[in-house]
């Protein structure tokens, strides 16, 4: 290739990715990389079209929703082999204890959300999660370490992991 043409004996080429563009048509082929790179960077999450119009579920309402597939938002935090999920806030009902089922759906969490998953069970004198999850509320077992907790939320779907530190 010599310059942008091909040449060889009796022959010449002008390959149409080597022809020069005027600079107007770069910069609006640059600005339209630009807008698409932009829009694709907020990292939107696609729910299935039954999961948008899911209204969050409080701890008080979840043993009414037993075995349905709902929405909430809580902390996980716990010692050594003793975690919960609990209500953020005033908690609104003492008796209930539940265990955060992330085991039975782990392939499908995001990288970034295992990390952040595994670094508060390696320090969870330090740190807690704030876990919005779509899944499925069910009491009347003992579940997790020596059944410490009464009721269980599997989860199908994590919206949202934030990793928190603790104020000493």
């Amino acid at each position: 290739m010599i310059g942008n043409r091909f040449e060889m004996p009796n022959v010449s080429y002008t390959h149409p990715l080597a022809v020069n563009l005027n600079r107007r048509m770069r910069n609006t082929i640059n600005i339209l990389i630009l807008i698409f790179l932009t829009s694709c960077a907020g990292g939107i999450q696609h729910l299935p079209e039954e999961k948008i119009n899911l209204a969050p579920t409080s701890f008080c309402d979840l043993p009414k929703v037993e075995g349905q597939l709902v929405y909430t938002r809580g902390t996980l935090s716990g010692v050594d082999e003793y975690w919960s999920f609990f209500e953020i806030g005033k908690r609104c009902n003492d008796t209930l204890n539940i265990e955060l089922d992330l085991d039975t759906n782990w392939e499908n969490w995001k990288n970034e959300d295992k990390k952040k998953i595994n670094l508060v069970y390696n320090e969870y004198w330090n740190k807690y999660l704030i876990i919005d999850a779509i899944g499925i509320f069910e009491m009347g077992g003992n579940y997790g370490h020596l059944g410490t907790n009464n009721s269980k939320f599997t989860v199908h779907e994590l919206i949202s992991v934030k990793l928190i530190e603790k104020k000493h």
